[in-house]
């Protein structure tokens, strides 16, 4: 059996590097926006995931596939979003196992403020300096990725184009 060696041009290279740095650079200042309303890049897509469903509402395992995390390291986290009362974990009555993460009436309070930081942010960092049809392709090669990579989950969402969040069950 012939194994593929993989190894990036030199292009490649650089291109990858610039894409990965930016995106560093980006959230390091989008977690620092955030800090202002006590959330981080991770609990603002806890948070998104929350009230982009038609009761605020998504099955812990729902959470824990939409923003990419571990059960366990998603736990942690909700722990301590619990702690400041922007969510809450409910029993589900139909899966004892299972247990709802709802997002309460203070999450979605500090949520729409760290939008409006979110916003900012992207106004700044993306659209003004890149315009809209290079943040559009963006959009579509993420969407590609995510495609290629995470079928099941992409089952779940429509393209990031069109919004891309799981809905309940």
């Amino acid at each position: 059996m012939e194994t593929k060696e993989y190894k990036l041009t030199e292009d490649e290279s650089r291109i990858w590097r610039t894409w990965y740095f930016g995106f560093e650079y980006v959230e390091t200042a989008l977690n620092k926006a955030l800090a202002k309303h006590g959330i981080d890049s991770n609990e603002l897509r806890i948070l998104t995931l929350l009230i982009e469903t038609p009761d605020n509402r998504l099955r812990m395992s729902d959470v824990a596939y939409g923003a990419n995390r571990s059960p366990s390291r998603l736990s942690h986290t909700v722990t301590r979003m619990e702690l400041r009362e922007l969510v809450v974990r409910e029993p589900c009555a139909d899966d004892r196992r299972g247990s709802w993460l709802v997002l309460t009436q203070k999450g979605e309070e500090v949520l729409q403020a760290a939008l409006v930081e979110r916003s900012k942010l992207v106004q700044e960092y993306f659209i003004d300096v890149i315009g809209q049809r290079d943040f559009a392709a963006i959009g579509r090669a993420m969407g590609k990725v995510l495609r290629a990579n995470m079928p099941d989950y992409v089952r779940k969402i429509s393209t990031p184009m069109e919004g891309w969040w799981p809905a309940t069950r």
